[in-house]
């Protein structure tokens, strides 16, 4: 009796654990996970020309990616491109041979561009260092250098501002004008091709004034000089100044100097007029220089 029941339990037993043993294998077969399948990762590398450009609003640097899929292969299909400053030429495309480029053009303002490829379910960035440019010269100009002291004339005051390579730098670089006499139309001015402008006022006062253009440590200057235009004495010289034949062929030079309040010859290219009772002129007005106008005055018959 002991015999037939021990016989009976045993394949009980056995089938138990042969069933189990199935169910353990089916579940560490359905966790494994697939090398090829969509939790495998692509490899992005990135490369580029210059990792380190002007913030000039012009240069650039070419960056590359070389992709490869989760088999190790040149990935196909798209990749997507973006940065956090400058531009790019393109914002897709689709991979050649597991490869794409775009052009990065720096901004003209400095900054860090964090740019980035997205392909394959996949991310990589490469950092752009786009580094600010400092005034290397400043020249500065007055056009007209010499205005009346009127209260009224002006004198446009420019700025060409060029970096330490000698081009222009950056389009709206900011440019901080001053002035010791007259008045400016901006006390900030900012630039265009590496030029910024500003208007200067005269005063009613006679005077040399400076115009300072800034830019950071660098400042230079220009000259602008208040002329008076009140006139104090005028003084007239005939040469010769008597005997002059009455032959309408023969003449005399007349010499004006004219002198302001202050006793110093008036600005160059003041005008002066002249009329004459007899004989002929050879202008009626003439401007001038250092303080002197000259016109021939001819004989009548």
């Amino acid at each position: 009796m002991r015999s037939h029941r021990k016989t009976a339990i045993l394949p009980m037993v056995m089938i138990s654990f042969t069933v189990l043993a199935v169910s353990l294998i089916t579940f560490i077969s359905c966790d494994a996970p697939d090398p090829t399948g969509p939790a495998a990762s692509a490899r992005i590398t990135l490369t580029a020309t210059e990792t380190s450009l002007p913030a000039d609003g012009a240069s650039t640097t070419l960056i590359t990616a070389y992709v490869k899929d989760p088999t190790g292969q040149a990935a196909e299909g798209p990749i997507y491109w973006s940065t956090t400053c400058g531009t790019l030429d393109r914002s897709s495309e689709t991979m050649t041979s597991g490869v794409s480029s775009v052009t990065f053009t720096a901004p003209n303002y400095p900054c860090t561009a964090i740019v980035t490829a997205d392909a394959v379910h996949a991310k990589k960035t490469i950092e752009i260092v786009c580094y600010s440019i400092d005034a290397s010269d400043i020249d500065v100009t007055a056009n007209p250098s010499n205005i009346p002291a009127d209260g009224y004339s002006k004198s446009t005051i420019s700025a060409y501002v060029t970096d330490e390579r000698g081009l222009p730098v950056p389009d709206d670089t900011a440019v901080s004008f001053s002035t010791t006499g007259g008045t400016l139309s901006a006390d900030v001015a900012y630039t265009a091709s590496g030029r910024a402008s500003v208007t200067l006022t005269s005063e009613t006062v006679p005077k040399d004034v400076q115009v300072y253009a800034t830019v950071g440590t660098r400042t230079e200057y220009a000259w602008v000089y208040f002329y008076s235009t009140q006139v104090g004495r005028i003084e007239l010289r005939a040469n010769p100044s008597s005997g002059i034949p009455a032959d309408g062929v023969s003449y005399s030079i007349l010499t004006a100097t004219v002198y302001d309040l202050s006793g110093a010859p008036v600005e160059d290219g003041t005008t002066v007029y002249f009329a004459t009772t007899w004989g002929s002129l050879s202008s009626s007005n003439t401007t001038t220089n250092q303080g002197v106008a000259t016109v021939i005055l001819y004989s009548q018959l």
